[in-house]
């Protein structure tokens, strides 16, 4: 929980808007340890440059592969290297995490995030079958991360929290939602029964959306549809399937309103990114209103998905996976 003070500190960090203090508070005490797995989706939807991650220990650092992370802690891949176990033996297990991002949206060197996370090694354990190769370290943070890292990770999380708890609250497309999600045009395709027909949506959801087409409800009712969207910030088409599930007239002839409800077990987590910055907006205004909604309940990270390109979870059996696409050298890089 966390209490709003009498005047808001704003801290511009990326070019997809400003978030406030308070809110970096909010995500750091409602996801201090909840764990995100940095899959290839999650790595993408960050911004992670998988190139310029390194474990760093009295001058030296080492490149490694970010397995896992939450505000507390990170596991770690990297090659085993005796040098390594000596200087960190020698530190008495102190290390700095290094990370950088690209920040979505980021259109230029500004959107650039770098910096340093104190910790401590609290565990080695084996990667591979081979005792010889990948290790996983896991370190665990001594101070609070840095508020980029807060933003980014807490953007993904409450995106996803709010996903399951708001799922079928409604956003009617006015002008200025349509400008908060980054949505292009509300006028775009919608695929139903193989059939791809021009279309107009009316209003939005984390589960579905209710679209405006040409033609007699009779011919869509329950019909597989993929709704096709185009957003801004960072510019993408997202793909959406599902089924249509109900009608209602229009006074136009020849035209019928369609609810499609989403398939959520392919709901990309950028979709759900797009809808939680109007959700995440509505939120905060309540919030400085004196009405803040409940957020009692325990959040879950988001699915973890598939691993990293070529990586497999700790404690599978990844004898034959090969390695991560990072080069990690047996000797370190001195800075």
């Amino acid at each position: 929980m966390y209490f709003l003070t009498e005047f808001n500190v704003y801290h511009t960090i990326t070019d997809m808007g400003v978030i406030t203090s308070q809110q970096l508070l909010r995500y750091y005490e409602l996801f201090k340890n909840i764990d995100v797995t940095f899959t290839k989706d999650i790595i993408t939807l960050t911004g992670l440059q998988v190139n310029q991650i390194f474990l760093k220990c009295i001058g030296d650092q080492w490149p490694c592969v970010l397995y896992s992370s939450s505000f507390s802690q990170a596991k770690l891949i990297i090659s085993k290297s005796p040098v390594l176990m000596e200087k960190i033996t020698k530190a008495k297990n102190t290390v700095s995490l290094r990370l950088a991002f690209q920040l979505r949206g980021g259109k230029s060197s500004n959107a650039f995030r770098s910096f340093f996370i104190n910790g401590k090694v609290t565990g080695f354990s084996q990667y591979t079958k081979k005792p010889d190769e990948l290790q996983i370290v896991t370190v665990q943070f001594t101070h609070q991360p840095p508020d980029d890292y807060i933003e980014v990770i807490g953007n993904i999380l409450d995106a996803h929290v709010n996903a399951t708890r708001r799922k079928d609250d409604r956003i009617l497309l006015s002008v200025e939602a349509i400008r908060t999600i980054k949505l292009l045009r509300k006028e775009t395709v919608v695929q139903i029964n193989n059939q791809a027909l021009k279309c107009i949506i009316r209003d939005i959801s984390f589960s579905g959306a209710k679209i405006i087409v040409v033609g007699t409800a009779d011919s869509y009712l329950n019909a597989p549809a993929v709704l096709y969207l185009d957003f801004d910030d960072p510019r993408e088409r997202i793909q959406l399937a599902g089924t249509i599930v109900r009608y209602e007239d229009v006074d136009k002839p020849n035209m019928v309103a369609l609810g499609m409800h989403f398939d959520e077990s392919k709901i990309p987590l950028s979709y759900k990114m797009h809808i939680n910055l109007f959700v995440a907006s509505n939120l905060q205004i309540q919030t400085n209103l004196g009405t803040k909604p409940k957020t009692d309940e325990k959040p879950q990270p988001p699915s973890s998905g598939n691993a990293p390109q070529s990586l497999s979870k700790p404690g599978e059996n990844n004898e034959q996976s090969e390695k991560p696409e990072t080069n990690l050298p047996e000797e370190s890089t001195s800075q």
